[in-house]
């Protein structure tokens, strides 16, 4: 058994890596053979690359969660955008109109119909009105069924008055 002490020859070590080779050569041996190299080294632990490697692979992890956390954005993004031009189409795409309405006091010396309701949308420049109505007889002078009432519900503009061009309509 051979022992090489690192006192005893001159190992290359450079940036803590050995540059020294063994060549071992066996001869002359004759059967039963038991051969048995072993090399023990303990290289010193180099902190400061320890820190800098870890530090390096954790910035890289964040890096690549805060590009997915901004691509997973944008991509919900398009999404909400490509949902309100469906609704939008959606919407433009069913019959309108305006229609200005004016309800007659009916000789029972009522005022004009206070709302039942009124619910303003988002901006309160638009509400959705419901009134209390009754319902036309047909000249037949008998209430409808249901007595004649009816919830009348439309959406209106808040704070502008009726456009003078628009010609009213008796009900």
């Amino acid at each position: 058994m051979n022992l090489f002490a690192k006192s005893e020859h001159a190992f290359g070590i450079e940036d803590n890596v050995t540059l020294t080779t063994f060549f071992v050569y066996v001869y002359d041996f004759k059967p039963p053979l038991w051969i048995q190299i072993s090399f023990s080294q303990y290289p010193k632990l180099n902190l400061q690359q320890f820190f800098i490697t870890f530090s390096s692979c954790f910035l890289l992890l964040l890096l690549v969660a805060a590009a997915a956390w901004k691509i997973k954005q944008k991509y919900d993004m398009y999404r909400r955008r490509q949902r309100l031009f469906v609704e939008m189409e959606q919407m433009a795409s069913r019959p309108f109109s305006q229609v200005c309405v004016e309800l007659d006091k009916c000789g029972s010396g009522a005022g004009v119909p206070a709302p039942v309701a009124l619910e303003p949308c988002v901006g309160a420049r638009a509400a959705v009105l419901s009134l209390l109505v009754r319902l036309p007889t047909g000249g037949t002078g008998r209430a409808p069924p249901l007595g004649g009432l009816a919830v009348a519900s439309a959406l209106v503009t808040l704070g502008q008055h009726a456009h003078k061009h628009a010609k009213p309509i008796r009900h």
